[in-house]
């Protein structure tokens, strides 16, 4: 008996594009990569940015038996060859306590490599728009006053 396992970890219910965009960028020039800051801009100020990037062989799979754990023929199989992906963030700060935030990820381009045995996985699309997220953030401590930022981040994301 063989199972089909894939180095990217795929959790239960979440598509194969989905885990391949699991890294989450910071909305505005506070933020460190997927960390958001505490702090909120003045009213009507706002960050745009653009995320671009490129990933070699993002999603390979393996063979392996389920008994013995051990890998079947030797070989991995590339479904997706690469990936050159772009978000584009940005933030909107109203009134000094509050400020709303978008990302909208899009897969630029991404060669479809092997079909793995079993036929169990589509192919991925060569190009597409990934899931929106939007994320308002709350003010709730402000460094002027408290010595400290500290602001609520609730986000959700809109399935494309």
């Amino acid at each position: 008996m063989a199972q089909e396992t894939c180095e990217v970890k795929v959790r239960r219910g979440e598509s194969v594009d989905r885990a391949l965009r699991r890294l989450k960028k910071a909305l505005d020039r506070e933020g460190i990569l997927n960390v958001e800051s505490g702090h909120v801009a003045g009213h009507l100020q706002y960050d745009v940015g653009l995320w671009l990037g490129y990933a070699h062989a993002p999603f390979r799979v393996s063979s392996f038996d389920l008994q013995t754990g051990e890998r079947i023929d030797g070989t991995t199989r590339d479904v997706v060859t690469g990936r050159v992906f772009s978000s584009v963030v940005g933030q909107i700060a109203l009134f000094d306590w509050v400020q709303l935030g978008a990302e909208i990820p899009v897969v630029l381009f991404q060669g479809a490599g092997d079909t793995p045995p079993g036929g169990n996985l589509a192919t991925p699309a060569g190009a597409g728009l990934g899931d929106i997220r939007l994320i308002p953030k709350v003010r709730v401590l402000r460094a002027e006053d408290q010595m400290v930022d500290l602001g609520l981040v609730l986000g959700a994301t809109l399935p494309t």
